[in-house]
Parts: structure tokens; sequence; C-alpha cells
């Protein structure tokens, strides 16, 4: 029966050895104690500024979708803004399909910073001081390349007359679309009535 048998050794006392006095007296226990009606008040603050950031979380949400929108907003509008110069500089310079040419330059033209037009170089190229820096001198050395998307000049030929709508162009319009120097001479030269 020794197995059996329970051996009570008590407790034990901890650090320490018996009778150790507490260590902090009924007096002592209350002074480093904050009182309830302070914890409650620091509770309710605290719920208060949770529920403040809970909704500027939710404005933050809102504010990011906002901001999103405008800027897809803001790159609509540079598109068609830039679409519209091209195509008014097309219809200038007398292209035939003027938005067709305006799709061809697209990627040429794109908006500053400050709003302003600027001119993009194309995809390996050097930058050189010949490259053209306004819409006008893109759409004009791009029909200059492909003549064939501009409009046919109607003018005389050898022994005929010039069409009523050829004659009726002012000698600041001949000067503009003469194509050479030559035709440029040919111009200026000639008696003007």
């Amino acid at each position: 029966m020794e197995k059996d048998a329970v051996q009570d050794t008590g407790l034990a006392p901890q650090e320490g050895g018996p009778g150790q006095q507490p260590k902090n007296t009924p007096e002592e226990q209350g002074k480093d104690m904050v009182p309830a009606q302070e914890l409650r008040k620091l509770y309710k603050e605290l719920r208060k500024w949770k529920e403040k950031y809970r909704e500027l979380q939710g404005h933050r949400v809102e504010l990011e979708e906002r901001e999103k929108a405008l800027k897809e907003l803001k790159s609509r509008l540079a598109d068609a803004h830039l679409e519209r110069l091209l195509t008014d500089t097309a219809v200038a310079q007398d292209a035939i399909n003027p938005q067709q040419v305006a799709a061809f330059l697209r990627k040429r033209v794109a908006l500053g910073d400050d709003l302003g037009v600027v001119i993009v170089a194309p995809e390996g190229a050097q930058e050189d001081s010949s490259a053209p820096a306004t819409v006008e001198q893109v759409v004009s050395e791009f029909l200059s390349r492909y003549p064939y998307h501009r409009k046919a000049k109607l003018t005389g030929g050898a022994g005929s007359a010039p069409s009523p709508s050829a004659a009726a162009q002012t000698l600041k319009e001949q000067i503009k679309s003469a194509a050479s120097h030559r035709e440029l001479e040919k111009i200026v030269s000639r008696k003007q009535p």
C-alpha cells in the first residue's frame, strides 16, 4: 500500500521563505491604480478615434477611385485635344483624309506638364536640330514624305489655261504651295495684275 499512499507536502512558499509579507500593503495597493471613471473616459475616446479612422479609411477609398477616374478623364481629354489639333492642322495643309493623318501622327505628339504640346521623337531616332518643333512642322514633314496623302493641286500645264479655282489662289497661297525653289522663283518673278 505504500504505492497507493498520497504524500501531502503542503504548499511550498514561492520565492522567499515562509511567512513572507505581501509586496504591497492594503494602503499602497490603490495608489498606482487609475480610477475606473478615467478608464471609461479613455475607452470612449478610443472608440471615437476608431470610428473616425474607419470613416477616413472609407473616404480614402473614395478618393482613390475619384483620382483614378480623374486621371482617365484627363487622359481621354488630352487624346481628344491632340487628335483635334492634328486633324485641324492636316485639314489646313490639304490632307485627303485628315483623321487618318492624325492617327498616323498621334504617337509623335503629347501634352507636357504645363499642358503645352510636346513633339516626341520617334523610337530609334536620334535627336537633332532639324527635328520638327511644332505640330504644323510634323504634319508638313509627313505630307512631304508621303505626298499621296495630300490633295492634288490644279495647275496649268503646257499650253493650257489654269482652272478658275487655281487662278484664284492668292500670291501668298501660291508661295506656300511651291514644291521647289525653281517653282518659287517662277511665282515671284511673274507679273501680278
